[in-house]
């Protein structure tokens, strides 16, 4: 029998919005170069306002028949608590990894994860952009970078953590430890760093991966700069709320 402990599979999350080919591209990429025993499945996890070409794409890559299982997920909430319901239900997974399906990082990057999390099954694997090997995109805006560095280098700081990328996480985590973490925010963008606060606080072990930020496509879109600004005040409310009020002790 195999023990809690160890690794078994991963449970691959995808968030899904407007892509087609780029999410086509990512299911099909998987497919290929992560050996099928390492994936329980794929679970492409639609945003509320997801287009119609992307529900569509997601849609037929569910009913494509394709060697790992793709199933479709819609957001219900901000939180996360659809997705933890859904992967505590319906996945035996040890391990689970969330990634935008905008190929915002290579797959490759992902099976280097899975390497990793076989070595460190307790651990949590991220990615970072700052250690030797990874790297921004060429036009990555140099004030957005500016903004990266200085809310890294703060969090290190407050946090008292060594990893160097908390904005560009890529976590891939125990399926049972992610079921577990209460995030009390509804805003999704906002959601999404609150979650990276938690595991800091819990103080779990955390390996990092260097990895190549991409940008697939070029007219993608990206929040104003003053948008990261929504996020100061949880640094400060996330170091010093209660551990109890964001992870649950006894599964849910």
């Amino acid at each position: 029998m195999q023990s809690a402990n160890e690794f078994k599979n991963i449970a691959i999350v995808l968030f899904c919005a407007r892509e087609t080919t780029a999410l086509r591209m990512t299911v099909e990429e998987i497919n290929a170069i992560i050996p099928a025993d390492d994936i329980e499945k794929i679970v492409l996890y639609l945003a509320p306002l997801a287009t119609e070409d992307c529900r569509a794409t997601a849609n037929q890559l569910a009913e494509s028949g394709s060697q790992i299982p793709v199933e479709v997920l819609l957001q219900q909430t901000a939180s996360f608590e659809d997705l933890q319901l859904f992967l505590k239900t319906n996945s035996t997974a040890s391990h689970t990894w969330m990634g935008a399906a905008d190929r915002d990082i290579a797959v490759r990057y992902v099976a280097e994860m899975i390497l990793v999390a076989k070595q460190h099954p307790q651990a949590t694997v991220v990615t970072s952009r700052f250690l030797r090997g990874g790297a921004f995109p060429e036009n990555y805006h140099p004030v957005r970078k500016a903004i990266n560095f200085a809310v890294n280098v703060f969090v290190r700081f407050f946090y008292q953590t060594k990893i160097s990328d908390v904005v560009f996480f890529h976590p891939l985590m125990r399926r049972e430890l992610f079921c577990r973490l209460r995030i009390p925010d509804k805003e999704f963008f906002v959601a999404g760093f609150i979650f990276v606060l938690i595991l800091l606080r819990l103080r779990v072990p955390l390996q990092q991966v260097p990895v190549v930020h991409t940008i697939f496509d070029p007219n993608r879109s990206y929040s104003h700069i003053g948008s990261k600004f929504r996020m100061l005040p949880q640094l400060f409310k996330m170091r010093f709320i209660p551990i109890k009020i964001l992870y649950d002790k006894i599964p849910r």
